[in-house]
């Protein structure tokens, strides 16, 4: 049976998978939400009839029909982990860096922002083909993660440990993080930047790091967030990446599940291609940014890419998914694509009511509606109109979808 990975929107908030009306009262919206569970940087796969969403803080949940969810995690737990088993000893390797029990995770852990994905030509280690592959990273600050990845025949795990493929946040020269139970080590070498380099797949780039030896985090990316996507030609890529130097993509080895890294260079357009960090899509500079995901529409016969920026706060930040387009998924750029503001979110501690606004290259439309229970689902129509609607996985051909909080 043929597993499709839907869609992946790893956007700032909790989401209940649910749509809401916008004339509904906040009863009759609580009334409407079916079971409602709680998972945040949702990845939504669909397996046979059965619809699975996995999310930060190893939460999981099954619907039917995307409306009533049954949890089947059981988060952090340190033995028995639904997803995990023996936790710490299977993720070991990522925690070596960064995730458990360090700086902002102390006393805890920070696995984050997990996307499944159904790979036929997987090779286990058992020598069949085919695997879910689950992509996550670890996190210690806003600057030293890892993406990882692991390995099951069922989608709901366990899932083994493969390997870890992206670091970021090391140093030049030794720097030290220590806890109560970690001593690490921030050097680059702590990393698996060397093997890389001794087997020809990565050139050293000084670049990496600024004038003090620290890393350059205005230029390269926050390891966090990484969203599998496919080719026309059926090419696996990842896209990832968070804030600071913006987003990346790389092709994934398809019998492997690992990185092919690229040559140093530039691409046609004229941005960063990094032979460690892949090719340079968006953002930078210190800019907001994160939770990036790529579908390619064959009616449009364009690439979407989908960021996020700003960020979740009671203070009123604001919430925006955006949307930009490209004729080839080696070119996907958003200064150079078309682009989107599909959502917009101010939330205020001070008033009850949410503001939403839907903008794009041709035209807005803003509307101020009553409090209702969000999460919800917003749609925006070819013509710029944006609705909330109940039928939230239903999008009307010429319409793009994005969920938000």
């Amino acid at each position: 049976m043929k597993k499709k990975n839907l869609f992946s929107f790893l956007l700032a908030g909790a989401l209940a998978l649910t749509g809401l009306q916008s004339n509904l009262t906040v009863r009759e919206a609580s009334a409407a939400a079916g079971t409602r569970v709680s998972v945040h940087d949702p990845s939504v796969v669909k397996d046979g009839s059965t619809y699975y969403v996995f999310g930060s803080h190893i939460e999981a949940a099954r619907s039917e029909n995307l409306r009533d969810w049954q949890r089947f995690s059981n988060g952090y737990a340190r033995t028995n982990n639904v997803e995990f088993g023996n936790l710490s000893q299977n993720l070991s390797k990522a925690f070596a860096w960064a995730g458990e029990d360090l700086e902002d995770c102390a006393g805890g852990f920070a696995v984050w922002a997990p996307d499944v994905f159904w790979d036929a030509d997987f090779v286990n280690t058992d020598g069949s083909k085919g695997a879910y592959l689950m992509y996550f990273c670890t996190s210690s600050t806003y600057k030293r993660s890892v993406i990882a990845f692991a390995a099951s025949k069922k989608i709901t795990g366990p899932y083994t440990f493969v390997d870890t493929l992206i670091y970021s946040g090391f140093t030049s020269n030794d720097s030290w993080a220590t806890s109560n139970t970690k001593r690490v080590n921030r050097k680059y070498t702590s990393t698996n930047i060397p093997d890389l380099e001794n087997s020809g797949q990565v050139s050293h780039n000084n670049a990496w790091f600024s004038g003090n030896g620290d890393f350059n985090n205005q230029q390269y990316p926050n390891a966090i967030d990484p969203t599998i996507y496919t080719d026309t030609d059926g090419r696996m890529y990842m896209c990832y990446g968070s804030w600071s130097g913006g987003i990346f993509t790389l092709e994934i080895d398809r019998t492997t599940g690992k990185c092919i890294h690229p040559k140093t260079g530039k691409t046609s357009d004229g941005r960063m291609i990094d032979s460690y960090f892949g090719t340079k899509i968006s953002g930078g500079w210190g800019k907001s940014g994160e939770g990036p995901f790529i579908e390619y529409n064959k009616e449009t016969g364009y690439y979407y890419l989908w960021v996020t920026y700003g960020g979740l706060t009671s203070n009123g930040n604001i919430i925006c998914a955006l949307g930009g387009r490209s004729l080839r998924s080696d070119r996907l750029s958003m200064q150079q694509a078309e682009t989107w503001c599909l959502m917009r979110v101010r939330i205020s501690t001070a008033s009850a009511s949410r503001s939403w606004a839907i903008t794009n290259s041709a035209r807005s439309a803003a509307h101020t509606w009553p409090a209702v229970t969000i999460p919800c689902c917003a749609m925006m129509t070819a013509n710029g109109i944006c609705s909330i609607t109940q039928d939230s996985m239903t999008a009307a051909k010429g319409t793009k979808s994005a969920f938000t909080r």
